[in-house]
């Protein structure tokens, strides 16, 4: 966290203890909400095998490589930097409790309710951020839960959808044909049966682009990358939906030049260490070449104009010798 951030979530944070002292019994209140939610998402097990886990518990253990939500991880720390970083100005927006709040608090809790009896997790953790962001609205106002809106729902990223893997078939036959065509422009002979790639002559190498190469994990992973960096870096809301939009397609090349280069590295290095060093690694650097250099292509593409180069000419100053002349003011 930088200096200057973190002197003004300090400052945020002195400045809310002091309102909790000034108002004790609202303190106390948003204490005791804050205290029920961490109770009954962290502690109360109604959820997973027989029933055993929180939902917390089973949504963390929903992170893994089966269901391609690996990056829920990363979720959690962006979702303290975001709201460390608005803190200060919400602390400073004007305080106007707003009643509907409190009935979108009431939604959330009857989702909790219907996760509890129907025994859904996904339930009962889609109720969470409407109770987030309600209990803000009830509490300070709209302005507030505004500015906050964003880091709450993004931890709509962290809901496994069921069936996600499975459900890639075009992806992964779209990965397949890309890697099997974009091979022979490197000059590689070979043979597409289904979601198999043979080598020819026969024995060689044989790959089967399973669920897995499908690119759902790199799609997953980017969206929230884009969704992140389109509201840090752009002001206006078409930018913002444009940058995000394009998080699929480049994640779909990505993934299809991925396994396109396994090939490559099979046929003119080593098919063990394509098949499984590279196979491992590949993801992740393709995703920083392709993913995140795309995502800041299309920025520059959606704000060079509006950004101005500095000149810095030298003229010749009073007495006849030279100085640099100071740039004009950018209103």
């Amino acid at each position: 966290m930088k200096p200057g951030l973190a002197r003004a979530v300090g400052g945020a944070l002195r400045q809310l203890v002091e309102e909790g002292r000034r108002q004790p019994v609202t303190a106390a209140l948003v204490i005791g909400v804050v205290v029920s939610l961490v109770y009954f998402y962290g502690w109360v097990q109604s959820f997973g095998p027989r029933h055993a886990m929180s939902a917390f518990s089973w949504l963390v253990s929903t992170w893994n490589p089966r269901t391609g939500y690996e990056h829920g991880y990363m979720v959690p720390f962006l979702f303290v930097f975001l709201v460390a970083r608005r803190l200060p100005q919400v602390l400073a927006a004007p305080v106007r409790p707003a009643a509907w709040g409190l009935a979108l608090v009431v939604v959330g809790g009857l989702f909790f309710v219907a996760a509890v009896r129907t025994f859904q997790p996904r339930v009962a953790l889609a109720g969470l951020p409407l109770m987030v962001l309600g209990g803000l609205a009830w509490w300070r106002g709209w302005a507030s839960a505004r500015l906050l809106a964003f880091p709450v729902l993004l931890l709509y990223f962290v809901i496994p959808v069921p069936g996600m893997i499975q459900a890639t078939n075009g992806l992964q036959l779209l990965a397949t044909k890309s890697a099997y065509y974009l091979s022979k422009v490197f000059g590689i002979e070979a043979s597409l049966s289904g979601n198999d790639i043979y080598s020819i002559p026969l024995g060689k190498w044989t790959f089967n682009i399973a669920e897995g190469c499908s690119g759902v994990r790199s799609l997953m992973a980017l969206t929230l990358v884009s969704a992140v960096y389109a509201h840090l870096t752009q002001k206006t809301l078409w930018k913002k939906i444009v940058l995000f939009a394009c998080s699929v397609p480049l994640a779909i090349v990505s993934n299809c030049l991925r396994v396109a280069s396994i090939l490559v590295v099979a046929e003119y290095f080593s098919k063990d260490f394509a098949a499984k060093t590279y196979h491992e690694g590949s993801g992740f650097l393709f995703f920083l070449i392709v993913g995140l250099t795309g995502l800041a292509a299309v920025d520059w593409l959606l704000n060079h104009r509006g950004r101005r180069t500095v000149v810095i000419r030298r003229t010749p100053a009073v007495g006849g010798g030279a100085g640099p002349v100071s740039p004009p003011a950018t209103p």
